[in-house]
């Protein structure tokens, strides 16, 4: 029975090691295998990270390109409002220096005006002193002439007004004056009244068959043209010149007529 054994145990020691090279050279042939696998791997790996490293080259190639572009259209934007904001400052910068000479050019102008002003109103004051003296030395002269401007001396003052009016208000216009109508007294002022050469009316009037002054005295001499008085109704008198006689000129007429109110007043 002990010997049995120990065949046994010989034929199994004995095929130990027959096993071990075996599993051995199974073992080698498996790492064979792995080791023509492994750069395989490896290769695809290094193209799967070149892959990788480009996609992400290009990317951010791409997004930095983008946004150089961006910070490159905002850099142009900002360089052309610089130059926009530049040419406002310059253009404001000579607005201002147009103003500023404009503002001194007023100020010159307004100590001319100043000036000028001042001597003006020396000189109007002066003009206004010499005016006063010569109204005065006018008034003074006035003053001793016998008659006022306008009016005619022949030992008294004549003056022959417009407009053209009824004998009534001819009258008042005279009164107006300081005067009244024309009282013809003698041939020398009837003559003078004649070569006046104006139709008018004289202080003569008609009440009843009697001529009246207007003083208040009768008619004396009268100096009418042939063929008046013929006419009761005409109850007014005025005179004129007809070319022909300088001394018989009166006429009798409506003293509703038209003409001018020959005045007169006396001397001072």
């Amino acid at each position: 029975m002990n010997e049995e054994m120990d065949d046994n145990t010989y034929k199994t020691s004995s095929r130990g090691p027959q096993m071990t090279v075996r599993k051995r050279r199974s073992g080698a042939r498996q790492m064979s295998g792995c080791s023509r696998f492994a750069p395989v791997g490896l290769g695809v790996m290094g193209v799967l990270l070149l892959m990788i490293t480009t996609g992400l080259c290009v990317y951010y190639t791409f997004k930095l390109s983008q946004e150089r572009d961006q910070l490159l259209s905002h850099c142009n934007a900002l360089t052309q409002e610089r130059q926009t904001l530049l040419n406002n400052y310059n253009d404001s910068t000579q607005d201002r220096e147009t103003l500023l000479n404009n503002y001194i050019a007023s100020i010159q102008e307004k100590e001319i005006f100043q000036s000028s002003n001042y001597a003006l109103t020396k000189e109007r004051d002066q003009l206004l002193r010499n005016y006063n003296i010569v109204t005065q030395e006018r008034d003074q002269l006035r003053n001793k002439l016998p008659c006022p401007d306008g009016w005619k001396l022949y030992g008294k003052c004549y003056h022959i007004t417009s407009p053209e009016q009824n004998w009534a208000e001819a009258r008042r216009a005279c009164q107006y004056l300081g005067a009244d109508l024309v009282t013809i007294k003698n041939k020398e002022e009837q003559v003078f009244i004649s070569q006046m050469r104006r139709w008018g009316w004289i202080g003569l009037q008609r009440y009843g068959s009697s001529w009246m002054w207007v003083d208040g005295t009768p008619l004396s001499t009268g100096y009418w043209i042939p063929g008046q008085l013929t006419n009761n109704n005409e109850r007014c008198a005025m005179t004129g010149s007809l070319g022909e006689s300088p001394i018989l000129s009166w006429q009798d007429y409506p003293c509703s007529q038209q003409f001018s109110p020959i005045c007169e007043k006396q001397v001072h």
